[in-house]
């Protein structure tokens, strides 16, 4: 059976017993016309009603905008007021900012009169509640579904949305059986800014509210819990966990019976796993501090319980008692869950110690980053346990024992991992509290602690007593300098030598791995050398351990630094191809590293100037990471950034890379405010942009708040403060103020210098950069010596199609231009303008010296044909000098054949040269005179007699301007 189903329909207030009978052709929403065929609501058009009820009514709709059939939802509020409203409209909002595969998206949130309205996807399935109704369901077909519910649950949560009504009436399955929720945060717009007044008209499905909802206390994600284990109770065992449907049952009897504890027996013959009524009765306590912690966590012990493979039962009533109570002492065995092996290092006493240090620090936002930081923790932390208990079930039932050695192992890297991280927090003493959140998502992946095959397929030996008890101590201190960088702190280089040179000396492979890979990043962050060395070196243990998750990373890393941070692009092809090789070794599990990969190969296409590699590695990543985590997870800004320069130039190009900026920018701001370091790489990327298109005001503000931003974290002597700084002072060039322009290339200069070395290829782009600031200054041979520079510097520092090859050749035929050589000009101008992907803003600063290098040689038409190109894509408000160059350039050309249009550029030429360097004054000077000596020969005087050039021609070999 399958019906269209709005997502809308499950909303409260929508719910059957809620449902009023509306005789054919009238509307309840009231004489509006709103409801009929071909209506209006917003800029959607009704097609038919899907249903009605106590808070408003469903239509099927169709957005001509984006040419899609939704389901559109006009919310009655039963008070007008602003406050109803606004509060309904901002949790709407919440929930159009919810992705989640398992979660109903939302469109768009409008209003109408007092009423609010909201576009939602148009879902082909049924409510949970009838997809139970219509088949008899296994257990494990039913933990599915729900398993898939309670994913988008945590989504919501770790979003800091709350749902406050989860019943199987607000879930969705389609007919692939993919579970769908719908109505986040909706049931709190209704009910108040916070709590619930403590009486029946609380709103919700009584037979699934979590007790605190009744007594109108404050809820959070653990009330959903609640209801998520009382619906999921309910379709195991034919009944809800507390039943309170009866006219004589009231609220405070079903309080009792909670606080009790007195659930239902199970009134379906379906048998159930043990286990599972034991997790549900966790979950539905009536005390929020017993439940589990997170959704993650609770999922993570349901998951497991899929994952157990069925028990095969023989009818043989003649095995020995010997052996049949074996059969049994292994069963109970297997049953028996390991010991948390996480209880020291994350546990609540761990938890309140994190958030009072971060409460410390700053009430304002400490509770929302602890909020966030828990939720990280939590997820990893019941994936951890999940894998573990796991492993430890399929040991005592198959005697995997060298396996799950290996498994155990893995784990507990990654223990100590989590360990050194709690620890730096605990102990946190910075008000910026992004990098906490950043180190927490840059956790390892734990996918090679479940892939078994990776597992049985590894040749490190299981290290003996002795070796693991350096190991143990030697691993902490490792990881303790590693949280350090990750989280803005400065690791002692002198003793990471110490403990890499430990690490190789104590011989264990998967140890030296990690042990170099810390040293690699530390390297990279620092601005030191051996960075490839520690990579290879790290490659090196994985290929020795057989360990293809390892060698994967240490491919993808190599090709990242060799390609963007040394610049050997041939070198770092050879790692590329590896690491793809890598990556399709791969099998499923791995999507973490292979976002991280993916990363790295975009990086190193990136450096090389291959775009359309860069965009396809970029785009890949960013895939996966919205599939694994959503899309408005923190982990998106810096792919999206990465991808926007990828995708840049042109003018579509430049659109399009301007909206992921902008989303890249939205994310982050969202999450830790507007001067925080996850924005610094979509701000420095949209001011590139934004100068490439020609707004220069609003870039030179974006750079200067990134250099005000790591300023704040890192120092006046931040190596990589050297990128705001070159393209502010190449802002500042188009701008015309090359003196501020010079001081900041220079500052820039010196910070790469110091921290890449002279060969790097930011300063190849600050002598362009330079050349171009002392053209500005009619400085033709300082000019011409860092024209010079710039050439030699790039012999092999990058690609001879990289797009900086434009701007050089564009600079040589200026300086050339300034010397007066006009055959030359032409000549390499000519080329500049037929090299590949120039973008609009180059397209014009090489056809402005053209024109006038083709007025030089006399040749109007082709001045005349330059000028009128360059002033077809120039944009006069962002760039007045480049702008009046044109326009005095063509007033020259077109003088004699229309004098009237040549008159009228000049005196705009003016205009626009109004302020700037030496040579915008200089050629305002001589726009000015140029219209006094027409202003001359139009009063009878020729040129003759006057002296004057109207249509100022030069002989050869002369000085343009």
């Amino acid at each position: 059976m399958r019906s269209w189903r709005d997502a809308t329909q499950t909303m409260p207030g929508l719910r059957e017993q809620d449902t009023v009978s509306v005789p054919a052709g009238e509307e309840r929403m009231g004489g509006d016309g709103i409801g009929i065929a071909g209506s209006r609501l917003g800029r959607y058009v009704i097609l038919y009603r899907l249903g009605s009820g106590g808070m408003g009514v469903v239509f099927a709709a169709y957005d001509p905008e984006l040419d899609r059939k939704v389901a559109l939802k006009q919310v009655r509020l039963e008070t007008g007021s602003p406050a109803a409203r606004e509060a309904l409209r901002r949790e709407a909002q919440a929930m159009a900012r919810l992705s989640h595969p398992n979660i109903v998206a939302v469109h768009d949130v409008g209003g109408e009169g007092h009423d609010v309205f909201l576009a939602m996807d148009l879902i082909d399935g049924v409510t949970l509640d009838e997809w139970l109704k219509l088949d008899k369901r296994s257990w494990r077909d039913v933990l599915r579904v729900f398993v898939q519910a309670g994913r988008g649950l945590a989504a919501a949560h770790a979003a800091g949305v709350v749902h406050h009504d989860f019943s199987p009436r607000n879930v969705l399955v389609t007919a692939e059986e993919k579970a769908l929720i719908a109505d986040f945060g909706l049931a709190r717009a209704l009910g108040g800014p916070d709590v619930e007044p403590p009486d029946e008209a609380v709103r919700g499905t009584p037979a699934y509210l979590a007790p605190e909802r009744l007594l109108g206390v404050a809820v959070d994600p653990r009330s959903d819990q609640f209801s998520f284990c009382a619906a999921l109770y309910r379709a195991l065992y034919g009944t809800v966990p507390f039943p309170a449907d009866r006219p004589a049952d009231s609220p405070a009897l079903y309080l009792e019976r909670v606080g009790r504890g007195a659930m239902a027996p199970p009134q379906d013959g379906r048998r159930v796993p043990r286990r599972l009524l034991t997790l549900l009765r966790r979950g539905l306590d009536a005390r929020p501090e017993n439940r589990f912690a997170t959704m993650p966590e609770l999922l993570g012990r349901l998951e497991a319980i899929l994952r157990r493979p069925r028990v095969l039962l023989f009818a043989a009533f003649t095995v020995p008692l010997a052996a049949a109570a074996a059969i049994v002492l292994l069963g109970q065995l297997a049953q028996a869950p390991p010991p948390d092996r996480l209880a020291g290092v994350w546990s609540t006493a761990q938890r309140q110690s994190v958030r009072k240090a971060l409460l410390r620090l700053d009430p304002a936002t400490g509770a929302q980053a602890a909020s966030r930081l828990e939720s990280e923790i939590d997820a990893y932390a019941a994936r951890w346990r999940a894998i573990d208990e796991d492993g430890h079930r399929t040991a005592l039932r198959d005697g995997a024992g060298l396996v799950r050695d290996r498994q155990r192992l893995c784990l507990d890297a990654r223990r100590a991992e989590l360990r050194a991280l709690i620890s730096r927090l605990k102990a946190w003493q910075d008000r910026s509290l992004e990098p906490a959140v950043g180190a927490v998502q840059g956790l390892s992946d734990l996918g090679s602690c479940a892939d078994v095959r990776v597992l049985r397929d590894l040749k490190a030996p299981v290290p003996d007593a002795r070796i693991r008890r350096s190991l143990v101590p030697l691993r902490d201190s490792l990881e303790e300098q590693f949280t350090l960088l990750e989280t803005g702190g400065v690791p002692d280089v002198g003793r990471v030598d110490r403990l890499v040179a430990e690490a190789v000396h104590l011989g264990y492979l998967p140890l030296i791995l990690r042990a170099h890979e810390i040293r690699a990043a530390i390297r990279i962050d620092r601005g030191l050398p051996g960075v490839q060395a520690d990579l290879e070196a790290a490659l090196r243990a994985a290929v020795a351990s057989a360990d293809p998750i390892g060698q994967a990373r240490m491919f993808g890393l190599l090709a990242h630094d060799i390609g963007l941070i040394e610049g050997r692009f041939a070198d770092a092809r050879l790692w590329r191809d590896l690491a793809e090789s890598g990556l399709a070794a791969l099998g499923p599990g791995h999507e973490e590293v292979e976002v991280h990969v993916l990363q790295s190969l975009g990086a190193a296409a990136l450096a090389e100037g291959d775009n359309r590699e860069a965009a396809r590695r970029y785009r890949q990543s960013l895939a996966l990471a919205e599939r694994l985590w959503g899309k408005e997870t923190i982990r998106l800004p810096q792919i999206l950034s990465n991808l926007a320069v990828a995708v840049g130039g042109g003018e579509s190009g430049s659109q399009t890379a301007m909206s992921l900026l902008r989303r890249a920018l939205s994310i982050g701001e969202r999450a830790y405010g507007p001067d925080n370091l996850i924005v610094v790489n979509p701000l420095t990327n949209l001011a590139s942009e934004l100068a490439a298109a020609g707004f220069y005001r609003e870039a030179i503000g974006l750079t200067r708040r990134v250099v005000r931003i790591q300023e704040k974290y890192y120092g006046p002597r931040f190596r990589d403060l050297s990128y705001p700084l070159i393209i502010s002072g190449q802002i500042l060039i188009a701008l015309d103020e090359p003196e501020e322009a010079l001081a900041l290339l220079d500052r820039a200069t010196e910070l790469v210098r110091a921290g890449y070395g002279e060969g790097h290829h930011l300063v190849v782009e600050a002598w362009c950069a330079r050349a171009d600031a002392e053209l500005a200054q009619l400085r033709t041979e300082a000019a011409a010596a860092s024209v010079a520079h710039c050439r030699s510097g790039l012999a092999g520092t990058l690609p001879p199609g990289h797009p900086v090859f434009i701007t050089l050749r564009r600079l040589e035929g200026e300086v050339e231009l300034a010397r007066g050589r006009t055959a030359r000009t032409r000549s390499i101008l000519a080329e500049a303008a037929g090299m590949p992907g120039a973008t609009k803003l180059e397209t014009v600063q090489i056809l402005a010296p053209r024109a006038e290098a083709e007025l030089a040689a006399g040749n109007l038409a082709a001045a005349r044909q330059a000028g009128e190109a360059g002033l077809a894509l120039g944009n006069p408000a962002s760039d007045p000098a480049l702008v009046g160059r044109l326009r005095f350039a063509l007033a020259r050309a077109l003088i004699r054949t229309d004098t009237g249009r040549a008159l009228g550029l000049a005196r705009q030429a003016v205009k626009d040269l109004s302020q700037g360097g030496p040579r915008t004054r200089s050629l305002r000077a001589r726009a000015i005179a140029w219209l006094h000596a027409c202003a001359g020969t139009s009063r009878g005087k020729t040129d003759q007699t006057s002296g004057a050039n109207p249509a100022g021609l030069r002989r050869r070999g002369s000085q343009p301007g």
